[in-house]
Parts: structure tokens; C-alpha cells; sequence
């Protein structure tokens, strides 16, 4: 099995337990368990579990499918819980409290071995020894051998068993004890049921202020809570301490201190999941990372107003991060607009892009891609420098073109019309053309000399 230098572990499997509080609750399966034990072993209590889903499906031998679903339900049970996750690197680590939550199952199995224990304790004070048969004279009776007694104790033994033939209905007829299976049924007759008292969670109650906050994050396209579940219940908590002003009452971070006892109405919880959808959706806004989109896409609505499991106190809640800030457009000051030295260069091939991808670019034209076109600029020209024994543009190509007295210009016309004719013959590289193509070495070194030969321009 190979796995990343990130996820090598040394893995101890003498101490692949299974503790009683997993094993016995029913609405874990298999692959629970063996995702439990799996995320127990590898939590070192330092970087805890940072395995991938399919690190560990390749060590149960299950589908990754199968491991997301299982780490969910544990999570949902409170078994595992999940530390931080920045897009790439997931940490989880065992929930402490799960021993003391599903205490009551040591104590169901304890008591089950307790009834089964004194079941056999009252059998055995019950039997009375003395309706035991007589199996042979020298047999064992009594818990010893006759042929270690004297005479006359093997003579009352006999008459002893003999007795208790004769009063017997049957003399061939043997008194048998009750299998294990009789006896586990018995007490299970006898046992009384233990009921254990369930804390009463108080009736779920949804405003209808709320059930539109509800219906706002549905209509989105995020993912919605079940009815029913304790991540619903969770986050209409959350909503109703949110307008109350009380659920960042504990913040402590300067820069959101202002926000720990401020009440927040309906509009400034809808600006907040806009703000998110395009942070989520839109790639011309902040963040630029596709990983850390597809993380606030897979966002739940009870992690997106507070997350204190989150160890980064000022990302616990997306939501003031939407709310306190305006969501920015993709920065384009890193790219500066280079010096132009040939205008006429970059306004051909400028234009010709945007009239040629007007659909595709939808009117968006950045400075990088200016940029990029100014530097093909620069290219054609030592191009035109490095080939100009083999390049000859007569006075008819300079007409025909309706390019005067100026060769880069012409090769940037020739370069037009070459990836003119590409597009119409292949639909592929419509959707894939970027402008780097101006200036890649395919198009200097191959697409655009043989071009011109076709054309009789260059040797």
C-alpha cells in the first residue's frame, strides 16, 4: 500500500481495541467500529488524526465512501470529533466524553453478567445433591470415588442411591441438569427490565423569523439540516442567541470584540450568507483557493454562525467573517501594467481576443492578460529579430494585410489569422485558448513558422 510522506505512520495493531461503549451501541455498524479504533490508534495526542479518507480506506479495505459516512455518524454520536480542517489537512481527534455519555452500556453489560452470575448461584443452591443417580458403585459420587472409601461407606452410598431409585418414577429414568441455554432463558424470565431515564430534550420550537433564515441558507444551495437531528437543534440555538446578542458573549479576539454583545436582525444574517455564497460560488471573490471554496460549499449552517472546536478563535465563526467585512474581488494589484512599446501590437491582438471570446471572457479582460499580450508583443519582435534571413514580407503581403511599413505588426496579423483557422477546425481549442498562447514556444517555434511557409512568407 503506498501512502504520502504526510501520512506515514507507525501503526501498532496489538492494540487494536474495541472499548465497551463502542461496541455495544447499535446504531454504529462494522465499519464504525473499525473507523473508531482506526482514528483512536492514530490519535498521538500531539497533531492527533490527520490520516485522509482514503489513507484509511486503504487500511480497513473499504471504500472512501464508506469511511466519510462512518466518520460522519461518529461525529453525530459524539465519538470523534473534529479539530480544524484548512482545506487540505483534516484533524480529528476521540471525543474525552464519550466514556462517561455511553456509560450506561458498561452498566447494561455489567448487569447482564451480574443476573447471569447469580442465576447459576441460585441453581447450584437449589440442586440437591442427593437426586443425583447413582452412575456405578465405583463411580464418582459426591465429588469423590468410592474405591478410596471404606466398605462400609460405599455400602450406605449404595443403599443411598438405590433409595433414591426406588422412589424415583422411572429407576432408568436420569435426573439431567439444565443446559446453559435453559438457564439463560430462565433468567431471563426472571430479570427485571432496567429502564434507564433519558434526559427529556425540551420540544424543538421554530419561529418563523428563524424558518426564513432556514429557507434563505436552503434556497442558497448548501446543505440543509434533518429534522430532528441535534445539528438542527444546534443551530436554531445558535440563530435565536445571534439576535439575542449572547452567543458571542465569550469572544475574546480584539477584532471582533465589538461585535460579542451587538443583536443582529434579519437583513444582517442574510448580507452574512450572501457575503458567504459568494465567498463559496464565485470565482472572481476572495478566497482564490479552490480547496478552501469546496470546504465553505460543504459547510453546515451549525458550523457557519459559531464554531468553538475550530482552535483559531477568529475563524470560529463564518459568519462574522462575512458579516464584518465586505467580500473582496480576486486582487489584481500584484499585476502591474507592464510599459507598452508596441501599442499597435497589443490593440491587435487585444482586440481580436475579446471579439473572438467575447462569450467566453463575458467582458472580463484583467490586467494579467494585458500584460501577458504585451509580452507577445516583445516576442514577435525577437522572433522576427532571430529569423530575419529566413523572413521576407513584400510590399503585396504588407497591402493585403492593410499592415504598412511595420513586420512585427504583420506577424501579429499572421498570428491571428493562423489561430483563426485552428479555432474553426477543432471546438476544443475554443474552450481551452488562454493569451499565453501569444507567447508560448509552441506557437513561436512551430504553430507560427509553419504558418508562414504555408503563406510564403519564410523559408
Amino acid at each position: 500500500m503506498e501512502t504520502s510522506d504526510q501520512e506515514k505512520h507507525t501503526l501498532f495493531f496489538d492494540t487494536f481495541l474495541l472499548p465497551v461503549e463502542v461496541a455495544f451501541n447499535k446504531k454504529l455498524d462494522k465499519y464504525c467500529r473499525d473507523v473508531f479504533c482506526l482514528i483512536r490508534l492514530l490519535d498521538n495526542h500531539v497533531k492527533h488524526c490527520t490520516a485522509s479518507n482514503t489513507y484509511m480506506a486503504n487500511i480497513l479495505d473499504i471504500t472512501t465512501k464508506t469511511v466519510s459516512d462512518s466518520i460522519t455518524t461518529l461525529k453525530e454520536q459524539r465519538y470523534v470529533e473534529l479539530l480544524s480542517f484548512d482545506g487540505r489537512t483534516r484533524v480529528l481527534q476521540i471525543q474525552k466524553s464519550y466514556k462517561t455519555e455511553y456509560r450506561y452500556l458498561v452498566d447494561e453489560v455489567e448487569l447482564r453478567l451480574l443476573n447471569l452470575k447469580s442465576a447459576y448461584t441460585e441453581y447450584s443452591k437449589q440442586l440437591n445433591k442427593n437426586d443425583l443417580p447413582r452412575r456405578d458403585v465405583l463411580g464418582r459420587v459426591e465429588g469423590s470415588f468410592t474405591h478410596n472409601k471404606s466398605k462400609e461407606e460405599e455400602l450406605q452410598i449404595s443403599n443411598h442411591s438405590v433409595i433414591n431409585c426406588e422412589n424415583s418414577v422411572s429407576t432408568r429414568k436420569l435426573i439431567k441438569r439444565p443446559t446453559k441455554k435453559e438457564i439463560f432463558q430462565q433468567d431471563k424470565l426472571n430479570r427485571k427490565p432496567v429502564f434507564r431515564k433519558e434526559k427529556k430534550q425540551p420540544t424543538l420550537v421554530i419561529s418563523s423569523l428563524v424558518q426564513e433564515i432556514l429557507d434563505y441558507w436552503d434556497k442558497a444551495g448548501f446543505t440543509v439540516h434533518a429534522e430532528g437531528t441535534q445539528s438542527l437543534r444546534k443551530t436554531v440555538e445558535d440563530i435565536n442567541s445571534l439576535m439575542q446578542g449572547t452567543l458571542f458573549q465569550d469572544i475574546t479576539d480584539p477584532d471582533l470584540k465589538r461585535f460579542s454583545r451587538q443583536k443582529f436582525n434579519l437583513s444582517d444574517i442574510k448580507l452574512a450568507i450572501d457575503n458567504h455564497y459568494l465567498r463559496a460560488f464565485s470565482n472572481s471573490h476572495q478566497p482564490e483557493k479552490q480547496s478552501t471554496k469546496e470546504f465553505l460549499q460543504k459547510m453546515m449552517l451549525c458550523n457557519f454562525f459559531y464554531n468553538p472546536r475550530n482552535p483559531y478563535e477568529h475563524l470560529q465563526s463564518e459568519f462574522l467573517v462575512c458579516y464584518s467585512r465586505k467580500v473582496g474581488k480576486v486582487s489584481e494589484a500584484k499585476y502591474l501594467a507592464v510599459k507598452d512599446t508596441m501599442p499597435n501590437v497589443t490593440k491587435m491582438l487585444t482586440d481580436w481576443y475579446k471579439k473572438t471570446f467575447a462569450y467566453k471572457i463575458n467582458g472580463s479582460f484583467s490586467i494579467k492578460d494585458r500584460n501577458t499580450i504585451v509580452k507577445a508583443g516583445k516576442s514577435l519582435k525577437d522572433f522576427l529579430e532571430t529569423n530575419k534571413t529566413r523572413i521576407r514580407i513584400t510590399s503585396d503581403d504588407f497591402q493585403n494585410s492593410g499592415v504598412f511599413n511595420d513586420p512585427v505588426l504583420y506577424l501579429a496579423h499572421s498570428m491571428t489569422r493562423m489561430f483563426d483557422e485552428e479555432v474553426r477546425n477543432n471546438d476544443t481549442l475554443f474552450k481551452i485558448f488562454e493569451p499565453t498562447w501569444f507567447a508560448s514556444e509552441l506557437t513561436l517555434t512551430s504553430r507560427l513558422p509553419k504558418f508562414l511557409k504555408s503563406e510564403g512568407v519564410m523559408k
